[in-house]
């Protein structure tokens, strides 16, 4: 990895995009932007590639999210500069795209407006995500992923079954030993069973049995394999796609896929494996002119704690065609750049891993920091204890406080040759750890200086105070009938009641939150864990309660993390109360610095941030602080099975563990292992800073026979000639007035509560109409469990309407409410159009549905509805197409959906898809009054995140072509319209009289929100088509006034009981548009 070629530089805009380029982008070099803008020139200099034709695979969610915001917006980014010719400030990109004639240059922005409408279509995701699309491809059901709880629970029997079968004819082994091998085995499906050949570790008996033991663990891997061959964990989704590449059978799949991308990019590639590679080949073996191109930085691999392995890309590395680096450090000032090259200079992060020497651009070539050394290390003699640390960390930051200065052109200052400059603020520090504990300790130790500090990444959230008290609300809500449960829920924020206090609560108020508990069990089994949050938000009095105290924000953002990383890992829909607890137990279990669990930083105010090295990867500050001793722990080799590199080469997993103990030579290895990913930790902490970096340089106390152990800082990254340890400082209070903590701290009364902030959420129409006006309408009487039809009669608008004498026919009258509405659109998915007798087949699906008590009695009335509306004439426009005369072959039923939306930082507001409608709607489009109600204040509330939903049903129109479909979006509404005592009910459903009662059930935003889904699934499906053209247009049918064949029209044409509307020329590119969070501005224009 250090040979002089792969020093080469990349150049952006002319470096070929080869199959078996391999970019090493150092920390601060631009990793992010470089894919962005080569997957950006790549489009529009290409005619022949298209952006749904890009594959490009990160290592976590989070990344995954942040590279798709981040091409998307070099996308509109390039767009903007070619087109209005503005000055590109140095951006190689775009004078590259400049070159040529005009027309040359108009092509390529019509390829990037191209790219930029499908940009659906593309595929950034995490490897699991593409795991996932290739099973969907094979015809496998991606929806059956299980928790890895049922994975572990499958290995546990079969190890049992095993062991016991082989202990008949063979050794008896310990279960809690073999199970750990079987799990290794599994990770890596081409690791390779080792036994220790050194006759001074293991005797010839030993030995001998370890030689049976091949057989039975493959033996145990074959059986779990095949036990989770229907309902694979996301462990098992890459094995499972790789099997399916590599099958011969399915050559078909694999020409499809490699026929389907032209192009992929493997970003964060240090953290991939062997067998991500493997697949990875196999999708791009190369010479077919399409191309696989890696991006990564080996010395920041530092999640081998999660299955990355460093080793399977630098040999991918050795082999590859090209190699370039980013070498451009944009990060860091030339200065601390300077100390870090002398110091990590010749320095050997794993095999094969070099440093690669990084300069700032022209404009850092100077300090921007005055008062602090760019570069400091700090001596604090003999340490062994990681408590050491507080106290110098405290004196550090005081000094930075106290003495250093940022340039800055707005500045209050006025610093060296005129420079503006102001002081350092405690939200320009970090302090950086590798212990969660030592995190927690230097946060008190400032928090008592009158230093703000908050932590983030230090520890699990799940281990949090908020996080017992969701797990006493989760236990409650599983058994409401538990008193003991019930009380002790009522003394967590939820209700508010003191501990003191709960052993003396009165029946009536148990009760109370008995009645609490059983409304949110209802509405989380309805539908799921984020609803039951969102019930939570929504009451300002437990917000309150949350947020009270000196640590609110910090329990705000606790609260909102733990329900989002819930409502991920739970199912999509609705959660049982112990299918919840089950998410809780296996996210508890995690490990600290996994990205669903680390903690977040809670707050972006003026306070020193506290966070571990882990989580800090990908972030930067302007000052930088590294606490930690950077010793070596033995780690013995009892606790978990050893897996190591031996010297060929080969990844080994070291038998022995079986015995209860690993072997020497293994423990060596993997030790040795372990201390080069202690130095690539290292040096992922020492490039976070922009300006100013300190390290602390802790002694090892001598041992009695034996000199001290040298630090991993010390041989690492060695003090550079020319600088020396300095002592470290000795103020611990603050000499400035501007320090006064009572300056620095926010005020302690919570006064109103603290706004709520999501850096993630998902959003459904039913959310969005519970959380208007925020406490108008309880969350939970909007979202309860079923389809939305109200339980209680609706008033109809008072007009003065009615049918024609003759036509009148009597409204069937059966239950309301969510349950008949639920059984009401099982029974038309169901029903097959084509059998005839109608009424029979009607008949059939009715007896086969209804089989409740309760609703058995309303058999005779359903099916007189349900044969009505199946056979009433549409109405104009549509004609007298009826729903029974479209064919099964043409339905698609409960089309689930979910998209993206712009994201919360964008803050997109639901008032302006109102302020749209307004500015695009003409006056008599029957939607423009409730263009006013969406963007009246009650509207005025954040959107972003993942919209998710599903359409009742989605219809092709009778004759028209499969390449340019005509398709209707329909919603089946149950809802009472008319009271017992009209004279005339049909009247309550009249055509003119639809809008309204639509409005008044927030039905146009519904509709609105499924035409867009329509919308980006049909420019993903079918990009040569008009979306405007396809969508006839949203149909809403009130069955309770469809009438059959004699249903009444008015003088336009228009069926009573049904609602047809199709919008303006356009108007769903603008919706889509503005939920991804484009032209926000100009929405409301």
């Amino acid at each position: 990895m250090s040979t002089p070629h792969q020093h080469t530089p990349l150049d952006l805009a002319r470096d070929p995009v080869c199959h078996g380029l391999v970019v090493e982008a150092s920390a601060g070099t631009g990793k992010t932007y470089s894919v962005a803008a080569l997957v950006t020139r790549e489009l529009a200099l290409r005619d022949d590639l298209r952006i749904g034709q890009v594959l490009i695979t990160t290592f976590t969610r989070n990344a995954a999210a942040e590279l798709r915001d981040r091409v998307r917006r070099r996308l509109v980014d390039t767009i903007a500069l070619l087109a209005s010719g503005a000055d590109a400030a140095g951006d190689v990109i775009v004078e590259r795209l400049r070159e040529g004639t005009a027309d040359a240059v108009a092509q390529r922005i019509a390829r990037l407006e191209r790219a930029l409408a499908e940009f659906d279509t593309a595929t950034i995701s995490t490897i699991h995500g593409v795991c996932s699309r290739v099973l969907r491809a094979a015809g496998l059901e991606a929806t059956t992923v299980v928790d890895a709880s049922v994975t572990d629970r499958l290995l546990a029997e079969v190890v049992n079954d095993v062991v016991v079968s082989h202990a008949r004819t063979t050794s008896r082994w310990d279960e809690r030993r073999i199970g750990p091998l079987v799990a290794k085995l599994l990770e890596d499906p081409f690791l390779e069973p080792w036994i220790d050949r050194d006759t001074s570790s293991l005797d010839d008996a030993a030995r001998s049995r370890l030689e049976e033991l091949p057989a039975l663990l493959r033996e145990c891997v074959r059986r779990v394999q095949a036990a989770t061959a229907t309902q694979p964990g996301y462990n098992d989704l890459l094995r499972i796609a790789y099997e399916l590449v590599t099958d011969e059978k399915r050559s078909d799949l694999l020409l499809a896929l490699m026929q389907r991308f032209q192009l992929a990019i493997v970003d964060e590639a240090q953290d991939t494996d062997r067998l991500q590679w493997a697949f990875f080949k196999k999708l791009f073996p190369g010479g077919d002119g399409r191309a696989l191109v890696s991006v990564g930085d080996p010395k920041q691999s530092i999640y081998a704690f999660r299955g990355a392995d460093v080793r399977a890309y630098v040999a991918y590395a050795k082999g590859a065609t090209a190699h370039r680096t980013l070498s451009t450090n944009r990060r860091s000032d030339q200065p601390l750049l300077d100390g870090l090259n002398a110091g990590f200079a010749g320095q050997t992060f794993g095999e094969g891993i070099g440093y690669i020497e990084v300069d700032a651009p022209a404009g850092r070539q100077a300090s921007q920091i005055t008062g602090s050394p760019s570069i400091a290390f700090v001596e604090l003699g003999e340490a062994t204890n990681q408590q050491a640390l507080t106290k110098p960390v405290l004196g550090q930051v005081i000094a930075l406080l106290d003495d250093a200065r940022l340039d800055c052109a707005d500045g209050p200052l006025k610093g060296r040759n005129g420079i503006r400059q102001r002081h350092v603020e405690p939200k320009d520090i970090a302090v950086l750890v590798r212990s969660g504990n030592v995190g927690q300790l230097i946060q008190r130790q400032l928090s008592e200086a009158g230093i703000p500090a908050v932590t983030g990444g230090t520890s699990s959230v799940m281990r949090s105070g908020m996080a017992e008290q969701i797990r006493s609300l989760l236990e409650a809500i599983e058994q409401p009938s538990n008193t003991g449960r019930v009380r002790r829920v009522a003394a967590t924020v939820f209700f508010g009641h003191s501990l003191a206090d709960v052993g003396s609560l009165t029946d009536e108020v148990v009760g109370g939150v008995q009645d609490v508990l059983y409304r949110w069990a209802s509405l989380m089994t309805a539908k799921g864990l984020a609803a039951l949050a969102a019930v939570i938000e929504a009451d300002s009095e437990i917000v309150q309660r949350i947020a009270a105290g000196r640590q609110g924000e910090r329990t705000i953002t606790d609260f909102l993390h733990i329900f989002e990383v819930l409502d991920t890992a739970g199912p999509r829909r609705g959660c049982s109360p112990e299918e919840a607890l089950t998410i809780f137990a296996r996210l508890a279990a995690m490990d600290d610095n996994h990205e669903l669990v680390s903690r977040r930083v809670e707050s972006d105010a003026d306070a020193v941030k506290i966070l571990t090295v882990h989580g800090s990867k990908g972030l930067q500050f302007p000052c930088v602080i590294v606490a930690d001793l950077w010793q070596m722990k033995d780690r013995g080799g009892g606790g978990r099975p050893v897996v190591f590199y031996d010297e060929n080469g080969t990844r080994t997993l070291d038998l022995s563990f079986a015995l209860g103990e690993a072997s020497a030579h293994a423990k060596a290895r993997r030790q040795a292992a372990e201390e080069d990913e202690v130095k690539r930790l290292l040096y992922v902490a020492a490039t976070r800073a922009e300006h100013a970096l300190t390290l602390l340089v802790a002694r090892d106390t001598p041992k009695k026979k034996a000199p001290p152990t040298p630090s991993v800082l010390e041989t690492t990254l060695p003090v550079p000639a020319g600088m020396s340890l300095v002592a470290p400082g000795s103020r611990y209070q603050r000499k400035k007035a501007r320090a006064n903590a009572q300056a620095m701290l926010p005020a302690l009364e919570v006064a109103p509560a603290p706004a709520v902030r999501r850096s993630f959420r998902r959003v459904s129409f039913s959310s969005l109409v519970a959380q208007r006006g925020r406490g108008s309408q309880p969350f939970d009487a909007a979202d309860t469990p079923g389809h939305d039809e109200p339980a209680a009669a609706t008033a109809a608008p008072d007009l003065e309407l009615s049918v024609p004498a003759a036509a009148a026919r009597d409204v069937i009258d059966f239950p309301a409410g969510k349950a008949m509405g639920s059984l009401i659109h099982t029974i038309f998915e169901r029903i097959d159009t084509a059998q005839r007798p109608l009424r029979k087949e009607v008949q059939r699906v009715v007896n086969e549905q209804v089989t409740s008590r309760s609703q058995r009695a309303w058999k005779e009335p359903l099916v007189e509805v349900l044969c009505r509306s199946l056979e009433t004439p549409l109405g104009k426009p549509l004609g007298d197409i009826t729903l029974a005369d479209i064919a099964a072959a043409d339905r698609l039923p409960e089309l689930e959906f979910s998209f993206g939306l712009a994201p919360l930082a964008k803050d997109l507001r639901a008032r302006q898809v109102g302020e749209l409608l307004q500015a695009t709607l003409a006056s008599e489009d029957p939607l423009r009054p409730y263009a006013d109600t969406l963007a009246s204040p009650a509207f005025d509330m954040p959107i972003g995140g993942l919209l998710t939903g599903s359409i009742d049903a989605v219809f092709r129109l009778p004759g028209s072509p499969p390449a340019a479909p005509k398709l209707l979006v329909c919603d089946y509404k149950s809802n009472t319209l008319h009271r017992s005592s009209m004279a005339d009910p049909l009247a309550a459903y009249a055509a003119a009289v639809l809008p309204a009662a639509m409005a008044e059930h927030h039905y146009p935003l519904q509709a609105l929100l499924y035409g867009t889904a329509l919308f980006r699934l049909l420019r993903w499906r079918l990009p040569e088509a008009d979306p405007d053209d396809c969508i006839t247009g949203v149909l809403y049918a009130f069955i309770r006034g469809m009438q059959g064949r004699d249903t009444p029209a008015d003088e336009a044409g228009r069926r009573s009981g049904v609602f047809f509307w199709k919008p303006p020329r356009g108007l769903w590119q603008q919706l889509s548009d503005l939920l991804a969070g484009a032209s926000l501005a100009g929405a409301g224009r």
